[in-house]
């Protein structure tokens, strides 16, 4: 597999706190927490990385509850980002396909920041 190449969104916070994404990778996208580099890396299919792209740009709800909730975008048997709220302080997102895999916790900025930019088109491109 070809080295990672992570994009942090230009609209993350003052303390920097956003989610990196690589997509230079013709089979997985690799999403982690630009604060912990060195911590869990999210990897999962470019369908399940549109499928939550997509349900991120057209639902109003920040999409985050107390369960792991699915893209409304995906299909039911196919991988898919999950997003609950872990704690009052953190937001979580792991792959569908592996619930017991790697979980990534982002603080509330971090969690807007990346909607931010997924909404303005930064992750697209």
């Amino acid at each position: 597999m070809p080295e990672l190449v992570f994009r942090k969104s230009t609209y993350s916070d003052h303390d920097h706190e956003c989610v990196e994404v690589a997509a230079n990778h013709p089979r997985t996208i690799a999403i982690r927490d630009s604060k912990r580099t060195d911590g869990p890396t999210l990897h999962v299919s470019p369908a399940a990385w549109t499928a939550f792209l997509t349900t991120l740009h057209t639902e109003q709800c920040p999409m985050a509850t107390q369960a792991f909730r699915k893209s409304s975008y995906s299909n039911a048997h196919e991988e898919c980002v999950e997003v609950a709220v872990s704690s009052p302080d953190a937001v979580a997102i792991r792959g569908s396909k592996h619930p017991t895999g790697p979980i990534l916790h982002l603080s509330p900025a971090a969690w807007a920041s990346f909607r931010t930019s997924v909404r303005s088109g930064w992750f697209e491109h």
